[in-house]
């Protein structure tokens, strides 16, 4: 198949499966915190030209989402979960196609329509594009945008046009995920990179474009910061989570208890997350749910290798350092990001990882393929560490762990035994070969089994089950409340009570001490606090639910009264002060 017609083909199928996902979106919510957050910024744009939700600004997630939601619900009148969630797939069409535009400027048409194919039919992506209205795939159109404007630049007959296109991208980028400012760190070491550029005019004024471009970025995000600062410090994010740039200084964000983080803890998680980085983009190519984020995974662990093998190719052309540095930061980005949570985080990077890992492949097989010997003695080398480590290691060892340990030693057995194979074949035949029979089977496999998946999670879209969702007993707290008298509520998924009921919601505060939750209710004026018992944010942060509301009746007994017991939840009433007081209590 020809370029031009394999780079239309990758078109089609994303407008395709962009078909697909509109009318595969989830039909019954599954209450989150996330998305409520964006819907509520979005509808306060709309009709108050105002970011915040319930009064009160908003600092966690940056406003590049609901500024172009925003216009969508003014024009509408709509702002519910149902009508919005259909804008992602529109968003992650364009987003990929951009990319496509990007990766066809540095490889063939079918290895950039191949990235960008396997990308939207992961089952990673189905779930973003049709169940949460999330940032992560409005993200992809920015970030692809701002890339092919800086790529274009060189070669530009009007490069003020690229240029400022290079600019407003990456300042939207920022915008819209945090996580933005990764690109604008790759356009200002791209733009200073001391070798690989012909140092004509053209790139001279490429690189001042891409300097101003990442210059803005960091503006954007310092702004942002500065406003974020001065708005923090309060109690309706629980006090755990008021900024994201808080959480990268926190030992564990999960137990805010812990305090802030050393430098040896912040380094040690870079390191330690770089394996679960990788298995995370591994997920979202392999089809598979989940794979073990231990460092010596063999998918992992390779993934990794050719992501750094890529490099090599890198430094010979500015076109691909520019894509691995973005690749770089971002993922070093997430590597300091203190939350695992799922594949959705890599997702913005895949089709440049896909792409990247290609090329370290490239790289790599005919530097090894000469030393078979050379190869088993490093793979045993591998074995024997990652052996020393589990034995020493208390964790326990699931299949895939099982599976990586005797990878390792088998491997080494198999180089070393065929050197004659390398001696017969070259490393160009082998890859010949690789190219034009096993990967396209490979890759046709992955792209049907990854259809099949989506269509499954779509029978679960449009066929829901309530009680599947990890936070589903909020519909039931949701429907408690609208019987009830007014008051203030606290409870953890907050923005989406707010959001359902209108009542004024805080967080109810992540920590073992009660004076702290004590402090909370009081100035917020709480009246009733919802606990889930069995559900929702039981087994993500410590202490959990329950055990807070053990801690919190045990320091004041007679400060909450038991008002209602739901499937997993039970709600408590505040007691007026002066009636703790009286009924004996203690005080704070």
């Amino acid at each position: 198949m020809h370029d031009l017609s394999t780079a239309k083909l990758a078109v089609v199928f994303i407008a395709a499966l962009t078909l697909f996902h509109l009318l595969a979106t989830e039909r019954l919510e599954g209450p989150g915190h996330d998305s409520s957050i964006y819907i509520l910024g979005a509808r306060s744009l709309a009709y108050e030209g105002k970011y915040e939700m319930g009064g009160v600004p908003i600092t966690t997630h940056p406003p590049g989402l609901p500024l172009l939601l925003a216009p969508i619900v003014r024009l509408t009148g709509n702002a519910s979960h149902e009508f919005l969630v259909r804008f992602m797939p529109l968003f992650g069409g364009l987003g990929l196609l951009a990319w496509l535009a990007v990766l066809r400027q540095l490889t063939t048409q079918r290895l950039a329509a191949t990235a960008v194919i396997l990308t939207v039919s992961s089952p990673a992506y189905f779930q973003q594009a049709t169940r949460s209205v999330m940032a992560d795939l409005p993200y992809l159109l920015p970030s692809g945008l701002a890339i092919l404007s800086s790529l274009r630049l060189p070669e530009a007959r009007v490069p003020w046009i690229w240029g400022l296109s290079t600019i407003m991208c990456t300042a939207f980028a920022v915008l819209t995920r945090t996580a933005g400012v990764s690109l604008a760190g790759a356009l200002l070491i791209w733009a200073f990179w001391p070798k690989g550029w012909p140092g004509n005019t053209s790139d001279l004024r490429a690189r001042i474009w891409a300097a101003a471009a990442g210059l803005v970025g960091l503006l954007v995000c310092g702004v942002w910061m500065a406003w974020v600062d001065d708005m923090q410090g309060r109690e309706e994010m629980g006090g755990h989570m008021a900024t994201y740039s808080s959480q990268f200084l926190l030992k564990n964000p999960l137990v805010p208890d812990l305090g802030p983080a050393s430098p040896a803890d912040i380094i040690s998680r870079l390191f330690s997350a770089a394996p679960l980085r990788s298995a995370q983009i591994t997920e979202i190519y392999s089809r598979m749910p989940w794979v073990s984020p231990r460092w010596y995974n063999p998918l992992a662990f390779g993934l990794t290798v050719l992501l750094l093998a890529a490099m090599l190719r890198s430094l010979r052309d500015p076109r691909w350092l520019l894509v691995w540095l973005y690749f770089a930061c971002f993922f070093g980005l997430f590597c300091l990001w203190p939350f695992a949570e799922t594949a959705r985080f890599m997702l913005p990077a895949a089709p440049a990882a896909f792409v990247l890992a290609w090329a370290g492949g490239a790289e790599l097989v005919p530097r090894l393929w000469k030393h078979p010997r050379r190869v088993a003695a490093g793979l045993l080398v591998i074995g024997a560490v990652a052996g020393w480590m589990t034995f020493r290691s208390a964790s326990p060892l699931g299949l895939q762990d099982r599976l990586s340990l005797v990878f390792w030693p088998a491997g080494a057995a198999i180089c070393a035994a065929l050197p004659s194979l390398a001696r017969k074949w070259e490393a160009d035949r082998f890859l010949r070969v690789l190219r034009s029979t096993l990967a396209p089977a490979i890759l046709a496999g992955l792209t049907l089994a990854g259809l099949g998946l989506q269509a499954a999670d779509a029978m679960r879209n449009l066929r829901p089950q309530p009680e599947a969702h990890p936070n589903g007993y909020l519909r039931e707290v949701v429907d408690w409340l609208r019987r009830e008298p007014p008051g203030t509520v606290m409870c953890s998924t907050f923005p989406y009570v707010h959001r359902m009921t209108g009542r004024r919601c805080v967080a109810f505060p992540v920590t073992g001490d009660p004076s702290r939750i004590l402090q909370a209710i009081e100035k917020h004026q709480v009246r009733y606090l919802i606990v889930a018992e069995k559900t929702g944010e039981k087994s993500y942060f410590r202490p959990s639910e329950p055990e807070r509301m053990t801690l919190l009746v045990r320091a004041y007994p007679s400060f909450l009264r038991l008002v209602h017991t739901g499937r997993g939840w039970k709600a408590y009433e505040v007691r007026p002060r002066g009636a703790e007081k009286g009924a004996g209590g203690t005080g704070p």
